[in-house]
């Protein structure tokens, strides 16, 4: 039984070089990577494309799916250290759908934060990005404060 608040799962890796599209990719596999195995079995979703065994009574026990409630805000966020600027990306995930649709819009979100940065240089601290209605925002939002 859902009590309507959204559960929130965050992850701020810090990127110390510029922003690159390869250092972005890099750094968003682990990102990905460790929320699909969060969350995967909640969803369903195996990567190796069998099913998990059952889980352990340790695992059960934790952050198993009969513990993870939906909806589920998700908002990893990067770190651009050289421009000194917070770059997050906001998803609403609600369904399995919403969870797939994260998952390739969210590297997509900071390769444009990328880009915006590069085209308009370093105007605010945060830049922040949003899945809506299955798409990404084609501009950020930027702000003296976090939005999230």
């Amino acid at each position: 039984m859902s009590s309507g608040r959204p559960t929130s799962c965050s992850s701020s890796p810090s990127s110390k070089e510029p922003a690159t599209t390869a250092a972005i990719e890099v750094i968003l596999a682990g990102i990905l990577h460790a929320a699909l195995k969060r969350f995967g079995r909640v969803f369903g979703d195996h990567q190796d494309g069998k099913k998990p065994d059952k889980p352990r009574p340790d695992e059960q026990k934790s952050d198993g799916p009969e513990n993870i409630q939906l909806p589920i805000k998700f908002f990893p966020t990067l770190w651009f250290a050289h421009e000194e600027v917070l770059v997050t990306v906001i998803a609403d995930i609600e369904t399995h759908a919403d969870f797939k649709i994260a998952e390739l819009l969210v590297p997509e979100g900071f390769r444009r934060a990328a880009q915006w940065i590069d085209r308009h240089g370093v105007t605010h601290p945060y830049l922040t990005y949003h899945i809506r209605n299955g798409m990404l925002d084609n501009k950020p939002t930027p702000t003296d404060r976090p939005l999230a």
